[in-house]
């Protein structure tokens, strides 16, 4: 194991909340089908992939599913024979799915096929992956008594398996205990340990480096600059490694954790906090985003208030089309928690929302909450909207005007 230049800790600013806060919606299976949203990814074509821990929500034989959404909210399933977890998106559209309790990886291919691929080693737990510089996906693994291994798996199918040593910890090891898996500069990808973070290059060797004690890492994100973020599950603490070797340590108000972490589109650092309904934008202060909103589970739904946090996977978040982040996520309101997604809209655009079947009041919300604008002020009317312009998904300047006509269109 190898040890980074420690360096002096820095501690930003904490501004409050800012006022132009970004807008958020819910963008959940309107079925109610896909509602354990595990992971997040985005794919080449303005859509985004969704891992699913846990059958879906439905009558009958237990069944398992992949989900893509697009910006209208439209979804499609994908079967799988088991729970996903992990889920990454090659730049072809194809997508690969960990499989943790079956040992095996899905692939969805762009025409749509699904097929499964156990791994080498039997029960490994393939957990987080990701897209490779070598055009690969990768995968962490850790099986019966903590063996640790990254796995690849190339776009045919083929996997292959790198072990991970133990960790040397006072006068014993401990099982490396993998987390996240990013690519990184060099050929190389970079993941979390149960004491630090690791690389390995797309040839297979692998190195391991202590985080400053105590450590418990949870996300990973590169900066544009090529420096490693990593979040702190249990500490008020960001470790930032610089590509030359140094550690600048960013410590956060008492009380705060971190866990999935995504460069944003305004070149700040974006991570969630694992409870308190918070995002946050470490630029140059820290900035809190609350992450709550008034709006509906899915349609036909009446409009309650959210409180929104992380669904405990790996990625949680990622940036999408439009600078907006997408949140595999759990959403508590009155009467439970259910999970879902949700999308923190960045970039300010007005991304226009399905109006189908809105009466007047929701169409007003649906619209505020995507940063649009009622076109005209409709007459008093119980009707529902029958149609819109433009359609759902359309990204337009922020505040722009959408008609909607209420009742049967011509």
């Amino acid at each position: 194991m190898r040890t980074w230049v420690t360096a002096t800790v820095l501690a930003l600013a904490v501004a409050p909340a800012a006022s132009a806060a970004p807008s958020i919606f819910a963008l959940s299976d309107p079925s109610g089908k896909l509602d354990s949203p595990a992971s997040i990814a985005a794919g080449p074509d303005q859509t985004m992939w969704i891992a699913n821990a846990g059958p879906l929500h439905q009558r009958g034989a237990a069944r398992y599913a992949i989900g893509r959404v697009d910006l209208a909210g439209h979804y499609r399933l994908y079967r799988t024979t088991g729970e996903t977890y992990g889920i990454a998106v090659m730049r072809d559209g194809t997508v690969f799915a960990t499989e943790p309790y079956a040992s095996r990886i899905a692939r969805v291919t762009p025409s749509g096929r699904v097929t499964e691929y156990p791994t080498p080693t039997f029960d490994a737990g393939p957990a987080a992956i990701t897209i490779g510089p070598d055009g690969n996906a990768w995968f962490t693994e850790t099986g019966i008594g903590g063996t640790a291994k990254i796995g690849r798996i190339t776009p045919d199918g083929r996997i292959s398996e790198f072990p991970v040593p133990a960790q040397p910890y006072l006068s014993t090891t401990v099982a490396a205990g993998l987390g996240t898996i990013i690519p990184g500069q060099d050929n190389r990808l970079w993941f979390t340990t149960a004491l630090g973070i690791g690389s390995i290059s797309t040839n297979g060797d692998v190195v391991t480096f202590e985080l400053p004690e105590p450590a418990s890492p949870a996300g990973l994100a590169a900066a544009a600059d090529g420096t490693l973020w990593v979040t702190e599950g249990a500490l008020p603490r960001v470790d930032r490694l610089t590509p030359d070797g140094r550690q600048d340590p960013l410590e956060l108000p008492e009380e705060v954790d971190g866990v999935s972490i995504v460069p944003g589109p305004d070149g700040a650092m974006y991570f969630m906090q694992s409870l308190n309904h918070t995002l946050w934008r470490a630029g140059d202060t820290l900035e809190t985003i609350n992450l709550q909103v008034v709006d509906r589970v899915k349609r036909k739904a009446r409009p309650k208030l959210l409180s929104i946090t992380e669904n405990g996977g790996t990625p949680g978040i990622a940036m999408g089309p439009a600078d907006t982040l997408w949140i595999a996520a759990s959403t508590t309101r009155t009467g439970g928690t259910k999970g879902g997604v949700a999308v923190v809209n960045l970039g300010g655009s007005c991304i226009v929302p399905d109006l189908a079947g809105d009466t007047v009041s929701q169409a007003r919300l649906d619209l505020s909450n995507h940063s649009c604008a009622l076109a005209t002020a409709p007459p008093a009317t119980k009707a529902r909207v029958g149609c819109q312009d433009p359609p759902a998904g359309t990204v337009l300047d922020h505040a722009a005007p959408v008609s909607a006509t209420f009742g049967k269109c011509r």
